[in-house]
């Protein structure tokens, strides 16, 4: 095609040369090359993606680490807030979890550890009073019949094994979980719920 074009020049050149004498003709060597096409106008860049940075909590910045018109990776730290607060509360939480949990450890085991130690302790004493008052029951029952206890010795017999048994049935309860009602129970694991909210 530009081969063509020249051609045609040419032509009209010989053409013209010959009505009005000698023209001079230019002549240029076909390259190749790219064509650029280039448009001006007005515009606006916006993102594809929008994104507006923003602290999740009211915080103070303590120090700009890009400038604008800086490029950033992705990933890259801009700023740095100062989050003195942010890890004080953190930390109040942190330790009102482990609270929460001891409580609820305490709750499903029947008390702190000294507290089940204590119990224990209490239950063996229980256990020892209960068999002493039905040892001294039946002993009072058999001399009842000798003629050498009264009844009033013998209901006081009783007596004292009914308390002791009553003081057992509490030892044992507190030894095997029960220590604690439904509702202190569901106190207690709604408090530790709540604990491991404020956490997060």
């Amino acid at each position: 095609m530009i081969a063509g074009l020249i051609a045609a020049i040419v032509v009209l050149g010989a053409f013209v040369s010959r009505r009005r004498g000698e023209v001079q003709i230019r002549a240029e060597r076909v390259t190749r090359g790219a064509i650029a096409s280039i448009i001006t106008t007005n515009g606006k860049i916006e993102p594809v993606n929008n994104f507006e940075a923003h602290a999740p909590a009211p915080a103070t910045v303590k120090r700009v680490l890009v400038h604008e018109g800086d490029q950033v990776k992705r990933g890259q730290l801009l700023l740095q807030l100062d989050d003195a607060d942010a890890r004080a509360q953190a930390a109040k939480a942190l330790a009102q979890l482990k609270a929460a949990e001891a409580n609820l450890q305490a709750v499903k085991s029947g008390g702190t550890h000294e507290e089940v130690l204590t119990n224990r302790s209490e239950l063996v004493k229980a256990r020892a009073e209960r068999d002493a008052a039905q040892r001294n029951l039946e002993a009072m029952q058999r001399l009842q019949q000798r003629g050498a206890a009264s009844a009033a010795e013998v209901e006081a017999a009783q007596a004292r094994l009914q308390t002791a048994q009553a003081q057992l049935s509490v030892m044992e309860q507190k030894t095997t979980g029960k220590r604690y009602s439904n509702p202190e129970v569901a106190k207690v694991q709604a408090q530790a719920a709540q604990a491991r909210a404020r956490r997060r």
